[in-house]
């Protein structure tokens, strides 16, 4: 059975639902999003993909840009 979860660059951790959730909120506007340098280890039944993730845009009519590890 296929899991997903996301780190944030917080240190939260959020499950596939709750990640979707706040991807699809109106107040998450992003202008660019892009991976970078992904590379993923594979253990038995499991993969972790890591890589550097760039978004810009706004939350709440706040601008925003963090650069994080994914």
């Amino acid at each position: 059975m296929a899991q997903h979860c996301s780190v944030d660059s917080d240190g939260s951790i959020s499950s596939k639902s709750e990640f979707l959730a706040g991807i699809k909120s109106p107040d998450y506007q992003p202008s660019q999003a892009v991976t970078e340098q992904t590379a993923v280890q594979v253990y038995g039944d499991a993969a972790v993909v890591i890589g550097i993730f760039r978004v810009k845009g706004s939350e709440k009519e706040k601008p925003w840009q963090p650069r994080a590890l994914s």
